[in-house]
């Protein structure tokens, strides 16, 4: 594998903050040339909540790109997967 990484920190996600737990982060492992989903891990608030659509992703051969696209409503912690799928592709811009 070529492996790639994204990862974005619970700190600057609003709803974290609200509830007073803004420690943590979100990582997709794929592969960078076939785009291939590796891996998910979630470190922080509602990790155990939010671990499903990592399952989901692999399920149905999502890439990072779409789970970029996904909707992750705001303001949820949810958010940071989405964040962190635009990190894995170079173009976060709430980092």
């Amino acid at each position: 594998y070529n492996v790639k990484v994204g990862k974005f920190p619970m700190k600057p996600n609003a709803k974290a903050v609200i509830e007073g737990h803004p420690d943590g982060f979100a990582k997709i492992v794929a592969d960078a040339d076939t785009k291939d989903l590796l891996g998910l891990h979630i470190i922080g608030p509602h990790s155990t909540e939010m671990i499903a659509e990592g399952g989901v992703a692999r399920l149905l051969e999502s890439t990072p790109e779409e789970l970029a696209i996904a909707v992750h409503p705001h303001p949820t912690i949810s958010e940071v997967i989405g964040e962190a799928a635009h990190d894995w592709l170079g173009h976060a811009i709430h980092i």
